[in-house]
């Protein structure tokens, strides 16, 4: 990674409360001048920041690689899609078709040498995979704000899995469908989503073919 990535990912762990010492109102001014430079550092890079369009962030997924594997329209206010590339698994949300309401990605990572140090260092939400004889970090992370350089720094540093060993915690539930239906089976509704995507992604991501 060059230095300006390596400054934006260190701003994506920067926490304004604890740079404060929990004064509120001077972790506020942190706070908002932060957000202003992520913005702007994220655009310099090319890559995801919160302020960013919705068709410009899949212009972005597009340029990596991404291929579009899914998409649903929820009237005319939402759409939800995932798309998938070289081991990573990206589900991008809109709100009114302009705005990013979610981008998230899936994965499993095996880290350099197995470091565990090194993983809780640059990797996100997720744990390692469980008796399998090597370290694999089945992971997510919150992309609306350094989706690419966080995945480049994963590559960079281990080896992203094209064909994963656990799937991870998978939500494919869009807005509407999380608050306005009271009692939806959540399970049922990803299940739904995930059927038709093809046969062979399915097994890459540890979903069978069935």
């Amino acid at each position: 990674m060059n230095k300006l990535e390596q400054h934006a990912m260190e701003m994506l762990r920067r926490d304004p409360m604890t740079e404060a010492n929990d004064d509120v109102g001077k972790a506020l001014g942190i706070q908002i001048a932060l957000s202003a430079e992520k913005e702007d550092v994220f655009s310099v890079l090319g890559d995801t920041h919160f302020q960013i369009p919705y068709a410009e962030a899949i212009r972005g997924l597009k340029r990596s690689g991404y291929q579009k594997i899914f998409s649903e329209d929820f009237g005319d206010r939402e759409i939800l899609e995932a798309w998938w590339h070289d081991g990573v698994l990206v589900v991008t949300e809109s709100y009114a078709h302009k705005r990013v309401n979610r981008i998230q990605a899936y994965y499993n990572w095996a880290p350099a040498g197995g470091d565990i140090d090194l993983t809780y260092r640059i990797a996100e939400s997720g744990g390692f995979v469980k008796n399998i004889g090597r370290r694999i970090w089945c992971g997510y992370v919150d992309g609306r704000a350094g989706l690419h350089t966080h995945i480049k720094r994963l590559r960079e540093n281990g080896e992203i899995l094209t064909q994963w060993v656990e799937t991870p915690f998978l939500w494919l539930v869009n807005y509407s469908e999380e608050n306005n239906h009271a009692g939806k089976d959540y399970a049922a509704i990803n299940a739904r989503k995930l059927g038709p995507f093809p046969a062979w992604l399915r097994k890459n991501m540890a979903l069978g073919c069935g």
